[in-house]
């Protein structure tokens, strides 16, 4: 509910909310957790990524919403621990080199990022 309201103080002229919020407020849940007044954004969230080559990544993955148009957004990934970073590091050394072109060749077409729990 929280991102809600953030959502919503954040373009409050926009004339979808009216209507949005009409139907919302028939649901008692809705009005006590809206009227509690609560407002934010999550600080950033935790993704894991299972990579082919360099194995586990966890990233925390942080939006930032562009002031002129709250719907354009760039999502920026940062290594949650050492391992993780070591293992970016690697990646952008064999990317570099020109290694990941001969990794990749060498493991075939059926080799993918996954992302785990999203």
């Amino acid at each position: 509910m929280a991102k809600l309201r953030a959502s919503y103080a954040e373009s409050i002229d926009d004339p979808e909310w009216s209507p949005l919020l009409r139907r919302l407020r028939a649901h008692p849940e809705f009005c006590r957790l809206w009227d509690s007044g609560t407002v934010g954004r999550s600080v950033g969230r935790v993704k894991t990524i299972e990579h082919p080559y360099v194995g586990t990544l966890k990233l925390t993955m942080t939006t930032l919403i562009a002031q002129e148009n709250q719907r354009l957004t760039l999502s920026v990934y940062q290594p949650v621990d050492s391992l993780s970073r070591s293992r970016l590091e690697t990646l952008h050394g064999w990317i570099n080199d020109g290694s990941i072109e001969r990794k990749r060749a060498e493991a075939g077409p059926r080799r993918h990022l996954h992302a785990v729990g999203d």
